[in-house]
């Protein structure tokens, strides 16, 4: 050092202020922050921050080193003492960061940060019913398939009702497909939204909403099946699911159409804790119905429908429908061709209410005939139904009846002759409800009246005057039955013989 020099450096000392410090460094007091400090992904620019603002003066050194120990290239940009670092990785694998001020490593200074290859959130597959529900305090779960998604990191991050809820990652490799598990334990009922990121990107699936319940038990929940019968194709099918006590769950119903396809179902509030299910089968045949409570079976919970095609009650024909015979098989014919559903039920019941014996016969072209036999007077219900309905004017009444209990009486003392009434007295009392017909055969040429008067109720008086001599024959049918001590054959004589003549005269004398 020269003369000149030295009093020059004097001179400038002289000049200074007292008052000038140089404060001391610390570089613990530098912060190092950003998303390069975390991760980073091969050939995407990265970087972090430097903020040496509280470290007092001193100079900034970054070096980052790849697995092979070469230094990659970095850029700075100072502003007001927090430098940004920038910096673009070439291959996957660790950087080794040494970050120093005044030649001291500073706090995360040291820090190894994993390079990624290029990955694709797109790919990652989600499934379990962790992701739509839950219950509380039991553990829900769900599966990350990040097997196409390349290399990364799965975050989850799961808020409910009452703030952050811990979930818990596993990860593990089944046969080459990287799979994570994520479980978590609610503990307050109402909405949870679940994020998820992979390598610090959302996936299109995130957020999702789920509905976090009390704890349930299905096997208090009811379902009311009574609405179900004689369902039709296009019209609305209803039932009733009863909640009440099943705690705080969730309420769904599956319908599956006789076809194989799923229907649309709707579930209304009814009072308190029913609710209404409603759909609309558009298929004939079974429809397969599934109710769960929080994704459980309930009670009664898997049955099928059956559903029919809409039928026409008002086409069925029923024909030939007489009062019956006691102890004679009575039939009549039951049309169904044009009902839509030939699915016919026939029942007779007698005056006690009691059940017959009942034989249907298909006799073709939708036509069927039904056979029974009464087995005593008095009325009896023939009901007619299809689908379990009743046909118009089903439950049809006819009363059996009995003509071997109509008594039929005459005077067979008295002489029959011509011009003088012949009486038969009919009692048809125990006979049953029917009508009395009467037919008169006479000789030929001649001609008789005959009159029938009803004395009393049951009791009846048939009359007749023949006209000319000669057999007279009385046929009499009850209810269209023959009675079966009929017909009658009266022999009618003259109304003057030879019993009848008295003689007299000169030629009767002996002589």
């Amino acid at each position: 050092i020269d003369e000149l020099s030295v009093l020059t450096y004097v001179s400038l000392l002289k000049g200074a202020s007292p008052k000038m410090e140089i404060q001391p460094s610390d570089p613990l007091k530098v912060r190092i922050y950003g998303p390069g400090k975390d991760t980073a992904y091969v050939n995407t620019p990265t970087e972090f921050s430097v903020d040496f603002k509280d470290a007092g003066f001193g100079k900034l050194d970054v070096k980052i080193l790849n697995d092979n120990g070469d230094e990659i290239p970095v850029e700075l940009w100072n502003n007001d003492k927090v430098t940004k670092v920038q910096y673009t990785p070439k291959e996957a694998g660790n950087l080794k960061f040494n970050v120093t001020y005044n030649g001291v490593v500073v706090p995360d200074g040291d820090l190894t940060v994993r390079v990624l290859s290029p990955s694709d959130v797109n790919q990652l597959k989600l499934s379990g019913d962790g992701l739509s529900s839950g219950v509380v305090g039991t553990e829900s779960s769900f599966t990350a398939d990040a097997s196409d998604c390349g290399d990364g990191d799965l975050l989850v991050s799961i808020v409910g009702a009452d703030g952050k809820v811990p979930a818990e990652l596993d990860e593990h490799d089944d046969d080459g497909k990287r799979r994570y598990t994520v479980r978590y334990t609610p503990t307050k009922a109402g909405p949870a939204i679940i994020t998820i990121k992979f390598n610090n990107e959302e996936v299109p699936q995130s957020p999702l909403n789920v509905e976090i319940m009390d704890d349930i038990d299905p096997t208090r929940i009811s379902v009311l099946k009574a609405t179900l019968g004689g369902v039709e194709t296009n019209k609305p099918c209803k039932f009733v699911v009863d909640t009440e006590g099943a705690g705080n769950g969730h309420l769904k119903v599956r319908v599956v159409d006789g076809d194989g396809s799923p229907l649309k179902v709707t579930i209304g509030d009814l009072d308190g804790t029913k609710k209404e299910i409603t759909f609309t089968p558009q298929s004939p045949g079974n429809a397969h119905v599934n109710v769960t409570w929080s994704d459980k079976l309930v009670p009664d919970g898997e049955f099928d429908v059956e559903v029919r095609k809409p039928i026409d009650l008002k086409a069925c024909i029923v024909t030939d429908i007489n009062n019956p015979v006691v102890g004679i098989p009575t039939q009549f014919t039951v049309d169904v061709s044009k009902v839509g559903s030939d699915n016919l039920d026939v029942t007779v019941l007698d005056s006690n209410g009691d059940a017959l014996p009942v034989t249907v016969e298909d006799i073709g072209e939708g036509q069927y005939r039904a056979t029974y036999t009464a087995r005593a007077i008095g009325p009896h219900k023939l009901q007619v139904k299809i689908e379990d309905q009743h046909v118009p004017g089903s439950p049809f009444v006819v009363h059996g009846v009995d003509p071997s209990k109509v008594n039929v009486s005459f005077d067979g003392e008295k002489e029959l002759t011509v011009g003088e009434p012949i009486e038969l007295s009919l009692d048809m009392t125990e006979a049953g409800p029917g009508q009395l017909d009467v037919q008169l055969s006479a000789p030929a040429g001649s001609g008789a009246d005959c009159k029938a008067d009803e004395i009393s109720p049951g009791k009846m008086v048939v009359t007749f005057t023949p006209s000319e001599p000669g057999d007279h024959q009385v046929n009499l049918t009850f209810d269209n039955h023959q009675i079966p001590s009929l017909p009658l054959t009266f022999s009618v004589r003259p109304k003057s013989y030879a019993g009848n003549v008295k003689l007299s005269g000169d030629g009767l004398e002996e002589g």
